[in-house]
């Protein structure tokens, strides 16, 4: 909180009720949401499920040969392409678009970053979940945050009520980039990307509290399942 402008500074007091309600969220609302993500859904975390399968890989004397072999090729390839990208920064960000004379698209961080950490998280995800994701980039990078800043609805770009969008100003010949107020895009405060992350947040709690609702009428209206002792004694034979 200090390092926001301008810093928020908490009494001890308002610490403490902070504190008290990252708690309670902690544990009421992620016991449930374990049910449903990872026991129902079984969606795959890349990194606790690339801990998991290193760990039970070290502690199987019978099955690590060949686990290591694709462990080090990969880990060598990665590890050669991050040393590229580090000697040569170009490579480390690759602006395709610029090639193709549309910077707007590289502006917006349409790019690439070749890099294989990327490509190994997507492979332990699975469809799903990168497909949803690549649907939320496009989203928010084609689609709103253009929107947001052609209408002037962040603070960057905002205009007094009832003024008429301004037509963009024309580019300087060549492939440059339409000229756009400093920080419409990247600013977490008064451009786009902050405006972004609020719809963003909006989606992810509705959808967490939601899931969070069903999941406790489910507990309080389905009936318990039956005891150990009690299907016992409705068995046949029993006492």
């Amino acid at each position: 909180l200090q390092m926001l402008s301008p810093p928020v500074r908490l009494s001890v007091a308002q610490q403490l009720a902070w504190c008290g309600g990252l708690t309670y969220f902690g544990i009421f609302f992620a016991v449930p949401l374990r049910r449903q993500t990872i026991l129902v859904e079984q969606l795959r975390f890349p990194s606790g499920t690339a801990t998991a399968k290193l760990i039970d890989t070290l502690h199987t004397r019978h099955e690590g040969g060949g686990r290591w072999r694709v462990l080090g090729w990969s880990f060598g390839a990665s590890y050669c392409l991050s040393l590229l990208a580090y000697f040569a920064p170009a490579f480390a960000n690759l602006r395709p678009f610029d090639w193709l004379c549309l910077p707007a698209a590289s502006a917006w961080h349409w790019t690439v970053r070749p890099s294989l950490s990327y490509v190994g998280q997507g492979m332990i995800m699975g469809q799903r979940s990168a497909l949803s994701m690549l649907a939320g980039a496009l989203t928010a990078w084609a689609v709103l945050g253009p929107m947001a800043v052609s209408r002037g609805w962040v603070a960057a770009t905002a205009r007094p009520a009832g003024m008429p969008p301004a037509a963009a100003e024309a580019a300087e010949g060549g492939c440059a980039a339409p000229p756009l107020p400093e920080g419409a895009i990247n600013s977490w405060e008064v451009g786009a990307q902050g405006w972004l992350l609020w719809v963003a947040m909006g989606l992810m709690v509705s959808e967490a509290l939601s899931s969070l609702a069903v999941l406790t009428a489910r507990q309080f209206l389905m009936p318990p399942p039956p005891s150990a002792s009690a299907a016992q004694s409705g068995a046949p034979g029993g006492g």
